[in-house]
């Protein structure tokens, strides 16, 4: 598989694939009011990795368990689990979510000709089937959109933080136990 990465990590400026120059747009040179409404839209579906109908489920569910705690069956628990699955569900990868992640980078992906005022979902797939023909390895847009997704990589990073940091709890706890055990 190819990439459009470069040896630090980061990515490429430009590249080609099935013949068509791409340019990957910068955040601060924007892509236009109506691409940037879309990409919005679309941002927390990405980020997410959930349709607009999973949000509401959940949110939702979310709130049943909420309004329980004033009723004599509070269900305070499974609040709490079911708020720190949706938070999980965030950094997790699915199928689903490679898609919305190719489709996302189609926003701020562009030829070099295109019209940013325009936004074409038949251009999208061209895009995304031009990318498949040159064979560019889909992790790249995986990582690629979810790193423009706003607030997504400090989500990330506090969250990633919070897991070394049980597991470092864990591994003392467990070596503790290990060495009283003994």
């Amino acid at each position: 598989m190819k990439t459009i990465r470069k040896e630090d990590g980061s990515f490429v400026r430009s590249f080609t694939a099935n013949g068509r120059r791409y340019t990957i747009r910068k955040p601060e040179e924007g892509v236009g009011i109506y691409r940037h409404t879309k990409m919005s839209q679309m941002g927390a579906v990405t980020g997410m990795g959930a349709t607009f109908a999973d949000l509401y489920t959940n949110l939702t569910k979310a709130i049943e368990y909420a309004n329980s705690l004033v009723t004599k069956a509070p269900q305070f628990t499974a609040l709490a689990v079911h708020l720190d699955n949706m938070r999980r569900g965030v950094f997790e990868g699915s199928k689903q979510r490679y898609g919305f992640a190719l489709q996302y980078c189609t926003f701020f992906v562009v030829w070099d000709d295109e019209d940013l005022t325009k936004y074409d979902e038949d251009e999208q797939q061209t895009k995304i089937d031009d990318w498949n023909a040159e064979g560019i390895n889909e992790n790249d847009f995986f990582s690629l959109g979810l790193s423009m997704v706003e607030g997504y990589t400090a989500a990330y990073l506090e969250y990633s933080g919070r897991v070394d940091t049980l597991k470092a709890v864990y591994s003392s706890d467990t070596t503790a136990s290990t060495k009283t055990a003994k």
